[in-house]
């Protein structure tokens, strides 16, 4: 085990107690018939489930155009599949859409990942 390896088992050690159920999801595959704009093959839900803490930015951060003030940080642990911009997330009852993804990754491995999550 790495040294990254650990910190990132701290982390998801301290979140599971700290934090809240997160449940990503996202949809791969399927088809559209190109000529006719039929589904042919449905695409497949995925999820992805961790733990994190959300929380609102700061007034200083916001700029209403790429943070809004009811947009929420979400300090992720490290989940199963790399988070994606687009994706869904639900934290606290609510679904919100994947913004941004920033992964915390020193020496080249990811440790946490910090999302920017906006209301649906």
């Amino acid at each position: 085990m790495s040294f990254y390896s650990g910190l990132s088992a701290t982390a998801a050690k301290l979140l599971l107690k700290y934090g809240q159920s997160v449940v990503l999801k996202h949809e791969s595959g399927g088809t559209i018939d190109p000529a006719t704009g039929v589904v042919t093959v449905p695409a497949t839900e995925n999820t992805a489930t961790g733990y994190g803490v959300a929380s609102r930015y700061k007034n200083a951060e916001v700029d209403g155009t790429l943070i809004r003030a009811s947009d929420q940080r979400l300090v992720l642990e490290k989940v199963s599949t790399v988070p994606q911009a687009g994706w869904r997330a639900q934290v606290s009852g609510k679904e919100y859409k994947v913004m941004d993804v920033m992964p915390v990754s020193p020496g080249n491995e990811d440790v946490i990942y910090i999302c920017q999550l906006r209301l649906n």
